[in-house]
């Protein structure tokens, strides 16, 4: 079974590069494109996380295919921990609407507020949610679809994974929430928008659904079913 993934076209490779002896190594070129497999192992993170950033597919096949991901609980750990920051600062701003600008320290304050646990078990449910009907709905197309070449099995496990990683845009909306709280719900819509783009981005690497058209009705199907199911629970 082929571990790699051309970044070009997304092909299976067998390899990144040959390394010889006497310290000579020769980057693989794609059986299908003849392009180089993956360009990125000759780049800087920075460069390769920029390009993730714009959202470019070369790059999430590399960080999600090409590269081995540990510690993804760990990561996890964090974004829900930012969501439900995010939450409790909403809750705040919603008590007291016309509430200034937080101080910095309020970060480490928030820790000891109840809130923030609980916060963090709703967001840990949505997730959660979330995963499993993605999850369903992939199993559901491929099934549809049958087996062979062209429709690789549901890899669940790489597919979990990507959609954890894409979460990564959360990070981004704390500070401008500390700091920006006048216009701080249009940043929080745009963060989420992001993060829902950057989950399109993911199934197209790593799920059957490999067009836009199917990634973006997977997540949509998946978004729904998330909200559905957390507007049917008590608050």
């Amino acid at each position: 079974m082929n571990k790699f993934q051309c970044i070009s076209c997304g092909k299976p490779a067998d390899e990144l590069y040959r390394d010889f002896k006497g310290g000579i190594i020769k980057i693989s070129h794609c059986s299908s494109c003849d392009e180089v497999v993956d360009k990125y192992i000759e780049y800087e993170p920075v460069i390769i996380y920029l390009d993730a950033l714009l959202l470019k597919l070369p790059a999430f096949r590399h960080i999600l295919i090409n590269t081995v991901q540990t510690a993804i609980w760990k990561f996890t750990l964090v974004i829900l921990l930012c969501e439900a920051f995010i939450r409790l600062l909403q809750d705040r701003y919603a008590k007291v609407p016309m509430a200034g600008p937080i101080k910095p320290d309020y970060v480490f304050y928030s820790a000891l507020e109840w809130n923030l646990y609980y916060n963090y078990a709703v967001s840990a449910g949505e997730l959660m949610i979330f995963l499993m009907a993605v999850v369903t709905v992939l199993f559901i197309l491929q099934r549809k679809r049958g087996g062979g070449p062209q429709h690789p099995q549901l890899n669940i496990q790489l597919v979990v994974r990507a959609l954890i990683w894409s979460n990564f845009g959360k990070v981004l909306v704390i500070p401008v929430m500390l700091w920006g709280q006048t216009y701080s719900a249009i940043y929080l819509s745009l963060s989420r928008a992001y993060v829902l783009a950057c989950y399109v981005q993911a199934l197209r690497v790593t799920g059957p659904a490999s067009s836009l058209l199917e990634a973006v009705t997977v997540i949509s199907i998946g978004s729904a079913v998330q909200w559905g199911v957390m507007a049917c629970l008590p608050t």
